[in-house]
């Protein structure tokens, strides 16, 4: 298609938009005025906002969301680095900055990029030829450093007081837009820097707190009018130049002719009008005629005089507008502004209702809390425990509070909707747990499929819907609603925390071996997917554009390069994709003369096979039944004992010398009231001898009588107490005694049955906190959980029978949610279809998975409450505003995640968010510094208790509490700063031969020194001679992580690791800040401590808090060797607590030579032995060599 025809712009002077917004004209920058007085800048509070509905009514949670957002405008993303193309493949984007305003654009002759190598030598499988590649370029424009925004705010707002690691984005841009491979701007990437926008309103003393979409779409439309054609320095210079004057920034930033612009550039396929497969590239599509059959070149000339044409005169679509997912601002700052709107005309979820509501509206109970025990006795019993189970390794059942929150989950949330927290410490299980709930949901699924007379009743009758979906009419076929709600998301802040889950689950090794081969749903789409060999096509990673784009070519089309499919599957073959499967499903049963009885028997045939597996399951799970009934019975006899206390002690408290009922058993209360009984009786009978007689009442004029009368009612009526106390006694004598026979029969039966939490509750009433019924199943009946995946496994087979037999219509619902996954135009459908087509893509792959980031990107098209389950992983990372998109579309919300873990990072001074706050009108309760979207989501959970230290203690959902990572002073170290001695020790120590090597057991190593900054010298040094030693006992480079607090003390160490480290994957020594390795692992950790020697403030914030040591000791499974000045960190916080744990190590750095020497010396002779040793210079011949050959292979590149 065409570029549209813009009309170029007048030249005429504008009003800038800081100026329009307000109609105040132009004031002098509080920069410049700052100078001068150094006051903080006051701003007007925003009384009211207008809604959607008209209302001039702000309600509260509506104001909470808009705060965030205005947050999120100073909350910019991290730019690309040019030293981050250091070694980069052909296939890599190349970062580059231009410094100078004569040096060329990446799209002109004689750039930097012009020069770099394009990927060579791929073949199409589709057409056999070869693939040809062009740039598609990104320009930040105007780099200035993040510092001018911190410096703006802290004058305006004030300064943080106390130490602060430096952030670790330096440079921010202006703006940002995209790039065709000749320079023409893409429509709609246009990216205004909401930061500078802010700023530029902060200067101006506008107002912030509103308008920059608005400013944004304004300037865009510019942009788009001025840069037509193929952009050159001057057209870009003079929208820069507008964009400052706009902004009101021109006291701030410089001359755009010397500012320095940014260029990222990627290599993009050029895809042929034949290819129905959707590229991650707004190019366009080539013919595949034009392919040229020799090498390409850098660039594809392309003439757009008359609507394009390349140099061979084959047409070339111009660019369509998409959505933009440049690296410049908060990719959530359009979600809370479309949040917050729907959220003013009163259209929420619970779930997102609940977690903005300060005061959750929930009675907690704290787990291992007596009242609570019975009703925890009664969520694990078995009728409890969901159908299908996830087929775990060696058919291990999850442990004790693992199964509670599984049970709680669906019982809670199953069929309604709201908001749960889980509390997952480090190595508790949480991806276990979470798989485990998969499993349930989709079974819940296959119930709602297997209630249909025919698999055709899964759609509305007569329901087709034909709509517009990029450009072209595309059908849809409406599910009946019971199918919706299945749907599957993990979310995170942490990209390596959603790849993990949805990587994992499809995992050959992360299902028990005896269910393959017969566990097999669409294995091999799972093997391309997930890039590991795979059983089951149960999840994959959405996110960014190419992830997307990369999802849907592997899962729908089947493809892979030769290279990759070699590599996963060990053998060059091209899988049809599922559109081959269902393609081949639908032409199969179009030949069939008699398709329709076809059809029905096999539908008939599945829904048996999945019944019969329940069945099977259900036979196991009431085996149990009578033993159940003895356990209500108990439940309820002691249900009844607070009772006939209570009866009995009121009864007590009426007589003389009432027996204190809660201090005596039975028995002796008993005789205690019997005695009684007898001396009232004998009172009775003496007092009956002291009548008086005819003439004391004559003489008393009756009186002596009635005294007498009144005096034996009372003791009559004592005596009727103290036999009824007698009775009492009796009664609760026989209950006690009829439950402990009860209690002692039922003992046997649950040892039998292996129900160690019953046990325990019926000897002493409590079930949780006891260690051996954390570390068990509760219910481990012998072939209940085999039975229980089997409904699972069939569930998965009913699924895809389900699919072959509507081929035709999942097969275009499948097109329609390729097109909304890729965030493209659609027209023409109803909300039905657009879930249809999200829930027939979830019966393919039941799990999905997005960063918060990327989330309105991936799902944006779903609505309100129309996701069916949303499970957010390392919760506790998450910003509280992170999550409210997703939570806006979920009905379900599950967030897994720790406070006592890495909280999120905020760049935003706490000044600046409180200033923020009172301009909103918002309570204190919601600064963003202050939770995580986990605490949020724990807050509205009724079950769960407070943990962490004393002065850190916190409320927290359903704990998981039993570890299995880490060796015992880990663990314990852990254990005693962050969760109070709650957890449970449960790490099984690996084999010997899978023991590490390492002869240094866990401590600390003494080094000492005054710093540069955060870092120490001698630190290094003791670095460098633990690494030597650790490469003598035989460590592998890649099984050792290092890690620091601090930023600048991590620049200082790849260097130093460098001659330690081998080659391949392998060979790689992960090093990074402790907020980067939270997730990670690796048998042995070292922490390399730094800190500032001349200001006691880095060191003190480092333990201000239990979470960073936490997490840097957890990070380790095997060994945890803590570098730093001994004497001066035992004295502070935390480490004072447990240097019993890291007992000082004798080596160091001056005198390790000796004995490292021989050891080394030793280990080359086996080398030698083995024939596997090589010299330093001859492995530096061998770099050589290889430099020398790459050299060789570019220069014949760029020739061709």
């Amino acid at each position: 298609m065409a570029r549209a025809h813009l009309e170029q712009p007048k030249r005429t002077p504008q009003r800038p938009l800081h100026e329009q917004a307000d109609g105040r004209g132009r004031v002098e920058g509080i920069i410049g005025h700052l100078q001068h007085h150094r006051q903080p800048v006051t701003f007007r509070k925003i009384s009211s906002i207008h809604t959607a509905g008209g209302e001039n009514h702000v309600n509260a949670q509506e104001r909470i969301i808009r705060y965030w957002h205005a947050v999120e405008l100073l909350q910019p993303s991290q730019l690309k680095k040019p030293e981050d193309s250091a070694g980069r493949s052909p296939k890599d984007e190349f970062v580059h900055d231009i410094q100078s305003s004569n040096e060329p654009f990446p799209w002109e002759p004689g750039s930097e990029a012009s020069r770099q190598p394009l990927p060579l030598d791929e073949i199409d499988k589709r057409t056999g030829k070869p693939k040809v590649y062009t740039w598609f370029h990104t320009l930040y424009v105007q780099i200035f450093p993040t510092k001018t925004i911190t410096d703006a705010l802290d004058r305006a707002f004030g300064a943080d007081q106390g130490y602060r690691d430096p952030a670790e984005r330096e440079y921010s841009a202006l703006y940002a837009a995209e790039f065709t491979h000749d320079g023409q701007l893409v429509p709609g990437s246009f990216t205004l820097s909401s930061e500078a926008w802010f700023l530029g309103r902060l200067t101006s003393g506008s107002d912030w707190s509103k308008d920059f979409n608005q400013d944004q779409t304004s300037i865009r439309q510019q942009a788009e009018a001025r840069l037509t054609g193929s952009v050159n320095r001057q057209a870009l210079d003079e929208l820069t130049t507008f964009v400052i004057q706009q902004c009101g920034l021109q006291t701030v930033l410089s001359n755009p002719e010397k500012a320095v612009l940014r260029s990222c550039s990627r290599p993009v396929e050029v895809k042929g009008q034949q290819h129905d497969t959707i590229s991650d590239t707004a190019v366009g599509v080539i013919p595949a005629k034009a392919a040229p059959t020799s090498r390409p070149s850098a660039h594809v000339v392309a003439d757009t005089s008359k609507g394009g044409g390349t140099a061979t005169g084959e047409s070339i679509t111009r660019p369509q507008p998409r959505q933009s997912d440049l690296p410049l601002n908060s990719f959530l700052l359009d979600d809370l502004i479309q949040v917050a709107e729907a959220v003013a005309t009163g259209n929420t979820s619970k779930a997102l209702s609940q977690y903005l509501d300060p005061n959750a509206s929930i009675t907690r109970h704290t787990i291992g809390s007596a009242e609570l025990e019975s009703a925890i006795v009664d969520h694990l019993l078995p009728h409890k425990h969901p159908t299908g189970c996830w087929p775990a390794e060696e058919h291990r059942g999850l442990v004790h509070a693992q199964q509670l929150a599984i049970n709680f989950i669906l019982e809670q949330l199953g069929e309604g909707a709201g908001i749960l927290g889980i509390n997952g410490p480090p190595g508790t299980g949480k991806t276990t747990l979470l798989r485990d709930l998969v499993a349930a949901i989709v079974t819940q699924r296959a119930d709602a499929l297997a209630q249909l007379p025919r698999a055709s009743d899964a759609f509305q009758k007569n329901a087709k819907e034909t709509g517009n979906a990029s450009g072209k009419k595309q059908n849809a076929h409406p599910l009946q609603p019971d199918l919706f709600g299945y749907e599957i998301i993990v979310a995170s802040s942490n990209n390596g925390a959603v790849e993990n889950i949805t990587r994992e689950l499809p995992q050959r090794s992360k299902i028990d071996g005896s269910w393959l081969p017969e566990a097999d749903y669409f294995g091999e789409l799972g093997t391309l997917t997930s890039g590991a060999p795979s059983w089951a096509l149960i999840s994959a990673a959405l996110g960014s554009k190419s992830r997307r784009s990369k999802f849907i070519d592997h899962y729908f089309f089947g493809n892979r390069t030769r290279e990759e499919l070699v590599a996963i599957t060990g053998k060059l073959q091209y899988p049809h994709g599922l559109q081959g499967w269902l393609s081949g499903h639908a032409n199969q049963y179009k030949s069939m003369s008699n398709a329709s009885a076809n059809r029905q028997q096999r539908w008939q045939q599945a829904v048996e096979s999945y019944n019969e597996a329940k069945a099977a399951e259900s036979s196991i799970r009431h085996s149990v039944d009578a033993f159940l009934t003895k356990i209500q019975h108990i439940q309820s006899q002691r249900n009844q004992l607070p009772v006939l206390l209570s009866t009995l002690q009121t009864l007590e408290n009426s007589l003389p010398d009432p027996i204190a009922v809660l201090e005596r058993d039975a028995d002796s209360g008993l005789l205690a009231a019997q005695s009684r009984q007898k001396a009232c009786a004998a009172e009775v009978l003496q007092h009956q001898t002291r009548k008086p007689g005819l003439w004391q009442n004559l003489a008393t004029l009756w009186s002596a009588s009635r005294a007498w009368q009144a005096n034996q009612a009372s003791l009559q009526a004592t005596q009727l107490r103290a036999e009824q106390a007698v009775a009492q006694w009796q009664l609760l004598q026989h209950h006690q005694n009829q439950t402990a026979t009860d209690v002692q029969n039922a003992i046997q039966d649950a040892t039998r049955l292996q129900a160690q939490h019953i046990v325990s509750w019926l000897q002493t009433g409590h079930t949780t906190g006891d260690r051996q019924n954390e570390l068990h199943e509760p219910w481990p009946l012998p072939h209940w959980r085999q039975a229980r995946a089997r409904v699972f496994l069939e569930a998965l087979r009913l699924h895809q029978t389900f699919l072959a037999l509507e081929a035709t219509r999942i097969r275009a619902n499948l097109d329609l949610a390729n097109a909304l996954i890729q965030g493209q135009s659609f027209s023409g459908y109803s909300r039905d279809a657009i879930r249809s087509a999200w829930a027939s893509l979830f019966m393919v792959v039941p799990v999905l998975s997005s960063t918060f980031a990327s989330f309105d990107r991936s799902f944006g098209s779903l609505g309100c409450e129309e996701i069916g389950w949303l499970l957010v992983d390392e919760a506790g990372q998450a910003t509280p505003q992170a999550a409210v998109g997703a939570l806006w579309r979920a009905r379900r919300a599950v967030f897994v995640g720790d406070p006592l873990q890495l909280k999120p990072i905020m760049t935003v001074s706490d000044a600046a968010l409180e200033h923020m706050r009172t301009h909103f009108g918002v309570d204190n309760h919601w600064l963003p510094n202050r939770h995580s979207a986990q605490t949020l989501a724990d807050q509205a959970t009724p079950w769960g208790r407070t943990t962490g230290p004393d002065d850190h203690q916190s409320w927290v959902g359903l704990p998981l509490v039993v570890h299995r990572r880490c060796d015992r002073p880990m663990f314990e170290l852990a254990n005693r700063i962050a969760y109070d001695g709650n957890m449970v020790y449960g790490t099984i120590a690996p084999r010997p031969d899978r023991e590490t090597p390492a002869h240094l057991p866990t401590g600390w190593l003494h080094a000492t020194g005054t710093s540069q900054g955060n870092w120490v010298a001698e630190e290094g040094r003791m670095l460098q001679a633990l690494l030597a030693a650790l490469r003598s006992d035989g460590v592998a480079p890649g099984d050792i992580a290092i890690v620091t607090p601090f930023r600048g003390v991590l620049k200082k160490i790849p260097a130093l690791v460098r001659p330690y480290r081998g080659k391949g994957k392998t060979g790689k020594i992960n090093c990074g800040t402790i907020h980067t390795m939270q997730g990670k692992e690796a048998p042995v950790v070292i922490m390399v401590l730094g800190g500032n020697t001349a200001s006691p403030g880095a060191r003190d914030w480092a333990v201000s808090e239990p979470n960073l040591l936490n997490v840097a000791a957890t990070r380790a499974k095997r060994r945890f060797y803590v570098i730093g000045d001994r004497n001066d960190w035992q004295r502070r916080a935390l480490f004072c607590d447990v240097m019993d744990l890291l007992p000082a190590l004798d080596l160091h750095a001056e005198d390790i030579g000796g004995a490292l020497h021989q050891k080394a010396l030793a280990s080359r002779d086996r080398a030698r032995a083995t024939g596997r040793y090589r010299s330093a210079d001859e492995v530096l011949d061998g770099l050589r060599a290889l430099r020398d050959e790459e050299r060789t292979r570019r220069t014949a590149a760029r020739k061709a």
